[in-house]
């Protein structure tokens, strides 16, 4: 690739795959004469603008280029997907049917009988209609278990504007495989594109270490030579070295190296700069427990996660009480202004032209999006966290391409707001404010920031007053309904068996500031239930487990109930009882209803709270008895407290499984009272939970209702749903 940077220097790239034939001339301005075997020809100029891949260009008038999912679909504007080549291609591979067989597949989008080559390219169309290289499929690599492609993080990266070249390799270290983003540009900070990734890309997707370079090394063939990249210093990313004080820092400097796999740490060393993430802190707490006879939760460590601070932790655990234990998180956390009030917006029966929705890259906001679009003829304005309308429109789409979800039909009336709950304002700017303020007559909030380990303080920004700022949007400007997307895990633990309904009082519930996820989210359905009663124009839906699509079994994998069945698959054995038992809804009915009851007019289902979840409990060891069947393999049945032994002796071992970080969550129901639980813990996505009390029974027969005679139903998980989410699974990299 050619980097200019002088202006009025024009090439055309000839980008070819050495599978088609013949020769044509390219339609670009240059009027140049295309290679033989070319694919794709473009100009190239010195405007890097929105730039987040190579260049390839448009296909030739005898070539067809598709870029398709895993499935086959089209890939949307600005998604990557992998490459594929119709028209002038060759039959295939001289002696070797097999190779062909696999390259040379049906061309579904062609004429009958025609075929098209999967030339292994990731790439993407830009917003011009042309072709971007997004790297390769040969180079995908697995980080904590999760599929990655490193062409994906490139493109990115080549985002910033102050990034020249850009490679990502996955290197293995003693503390297990990471990512590392080589980079070269004037003053490139590392803090700073990490910050930049942050808010495009998953955490398992954020490169541990970046350093940066005059240039990359290249091979004599011009490509990139990956053995001449140097390796990082991991230490790069933190302070000064301190020597541990106390005879307590230094054991746990020497812990946090030898899990690390660095050299030192010293004692005010982050353990999450220096390239450490869940699974690793779930071993390292494994050693310090062996080590020095002293268990701490990951949630703790989460909040003192270096030697010093972790020393006060151990001090307090091995002298039996809690060090500063977590304080309890209080109602008046939901307040409001005092001035807020809501204009009457006329009720729920008008159908909403502008449509703010929150959340749109999670799981279920994805379903959302696509049941809105199906329901209404609104336009939807997205809120995405991205630097631009551009790079946030690819983001959403990708995710809708993840889950198999296709909205190009309906792609115009999708709008992304670049911006982030998490900031002032939303982030989006004094005039975005006001265009919001004056167009958008309905609200679906069903963002937020989900982690179960996080506590509340990390949480707050963007769940409790991002839902504020978004009240305060709804009480300015042209009157707007409001519908707060909540979960079931607000009601908290409480120590006698209860029957939790749309009519169970949540103000004296309790949690914990350690507990932070469903901290924030009790208070931000506080928070909504206190404006109805100002006057606003809102409903509140409280969704119980939320799970994999009916239809395909898409799934979010970073759900903990589904990386306690892929623990439980891998392991060979799974908890007996009522441990694995929940109440799984699909996301694609969790979104119809929701979609249903939001729509609904002032009648008979004009509640203002609903309780969204399956009636009906799925045994986790139906999914485990599917498995074994589909893959030949037997499950054995365990105790918890056999099983949960088992996970910490696997993560001892150095082995990746998913749910190692949630131990401790799932551990505490080996004391409860039969030694069971109705869940693990809150659900998917922000917006899922189970009511995590030992013997609480759900109940929700009066939304059952309301969703009857709206004509939504909710049929039980079957057999096939359950082999459809395995399949999944599979198709993904989740399970081997």
């Amino acid at each position: 690739m050619v980097s200019l940077r002088s202006s009025g220097v024009r090439i055309v790239n000839g980008h070819g795959h050495g599978h088609g034939h013949g020769s044509s001339e390219a339609q670009a301005e240059a009027q140049a004469e295309a290679q033989a075997e070319s694919l794709c020809a473009t100009p190239l100029t010195t405007d890097r603008t929105g730039a987040g891949g190579t260049p390839i260009g448009t296909p030739l008038p005898h070539m067809r280029a598709y870029v398709l999912s895993p499935w086959l679909s089209p890939a949307p504007t600005g998604v990557v997907g992998e490459l594929y080549v119709a028209g002038a291609v060759a039959r295939g591979y001289h002696a070797r049917p097999g190779l062909t067989a696999a390259r040379f597949v049906a061309d579904p989008y062609g004429p009958p009988g025609s075929r098209m080559y999967r030339t292994g390219d990731l790439a993407r169309w830009n917003n011009g209609g042309h072709l971007e290289c997004a790297g390769r499929t040969d180079t995908q690599t697995k980080i904590r278990g999760m599929r990655v492609e490193p062409g994906e993080i490139e493109a990115a990266l080549g985002a910033h504007p102050d990034v020249g070249q850009v490679a990502v390799v996955a290197r293995d270290t003693p503390a297990g495989k990471h990512l590392v983003a080589y980079v070269t540009g004037e003053g490139v900070a590392p803090r700073s594109l990490r910050a930049f990734l942050s808010g495009k890309l998953p955490d398992f997707m954020v490169p541990s270490a970046f350093v940066a370079l005059d240039r990359l090394p290249l091979a004599p063939n011009g490509k990139l030579d990956r053995a001449a990249l140097p390796a990082p210093d991991r230490t790069a990313g933190v302070g000064a070295y301190r020597a541990p004080r106390t005879p307590r820092e230094e054991a746990l400097c020497a812990l946090f190296a030898e899990v690390l796999g660095v050299e030192r740490v010293g004692a005010d060393d982050d353990f999450f700069a220096l390239s450490g993430h869940s699974l690793l802190a779930v071993r390292l707490l494994a050693r310090v427990d062996a080590e020095l006879g002293v268990r701490v939760e990951v949630r703790d460590f989460f909040g003192a996660p270096n030697p010093a601070g972790f020393a006060g932790l151990v001090e307090n655990a091995a002298a039996g009480h809690a060090a500063d234990g977590p304080t309890v998180v209080p109602p008046s956390e939901a307040w409001l202004a005092p001035e807020l009030r809501f204009p009457d917006a006329g009720g729920f029966g008008a159908p909403p032209r502008h449509v703010l929705l929150t959340g749109a890259t999670g799981f279920v906001g994805a379903f959302l999006l696509r049941e809105l679009l199906a329901r209404t003829d609104a336009d939807l304005h997205c809120l995405v966290r991205a630097e631009s309308e551009q790079a946030g429109r690819g983001r959403l789409f990708a995710v809708l391409a993840s889950y198999g979800i296709d909205v190009d039909a309906d792609a115009g009336r999708v709008h992304i707001v670049p911006g982030d709950l998490a900031h002032d304002g939303l982030g989006v700017g004094a005039a975005r404010w006001g265009r919001l303020r004056d167009e958008v007559d309905t609200i679906v909030h069903a963002g937020a920031y989900v982690h179960h380990l996080r506590s509340y303080a990390r949480l707050k920004a963007a769940n409790v007053e991002g839902t504020r700022t978004l009240l305060r949007l709804a009480a300015e400007g042209t009157p707007k309904r409001f519908h707060h997307v909540s979960t079931l895990g607000i009601f908290g633990h409480a120590g006698t068996p209860r029957v939790l309904s749309e009519d169970s009082p949540v103000e004296e519930a309790r949690h914990t500031s350690a507990d932070g996820y469903a901290a924030s989210k009790w208070v931000a359905d506080l928070m909504v239930r206190r404006a109805i009663a100002r006057g606003a124009s809102a409903r509140v839906y409280r969704l119980g487990r939320i799970w994999a699509e009916s239809r395909r079994g898409a799934i979010n994998p970073d759900d903990m109930f589904c990386r306690l069945l892929a623990s439980c698959a891998a392991l060979g054995c799974h908890p007996d009882g009522p441990s694995l038992r929940a109440d799984l809804l699909p996301a694609d009915l969790a979104a119809r209803a929701l979609v249903a009851l939001a729509l609904a007019d002032d009648g008979a289902d004009s509640a203002t709270v609903h309780h969204v979840h399956h009636p009906r409990q799925t045994n986790g060891s139906d999914f485990l008895r599917v498995f074994d069947e589909w893959r030949g393999t037997r499950s054995e049945a365990v105790a918890l407290g056999t099983w949960l032994r088992r996970l910490r002796q696997a993560g001892e071992a150095g082995r990746d499984l998913p749910f190692l970080p949630y131990l401790d969550v799932f551990r505490q129901f080996e004391d409860a009272p039969g030694g069971a639980a109705d869940g693990p813990g809150s659900a998917a996505d922000g917006a899922g939970g189970a009511a995590d009390g030992p013997s609480d029974t759900c109940r929700n027969e009066r939304t059952l209702r309301s969703l009857a005679r709206l004509g939504v139903t909710f049929p039980a998980i079957d057999a096939r749903m359950i082999q459809d989410f395995w399949r999944h699974m599979e198709s993904v990299g989740e399970i081997d």
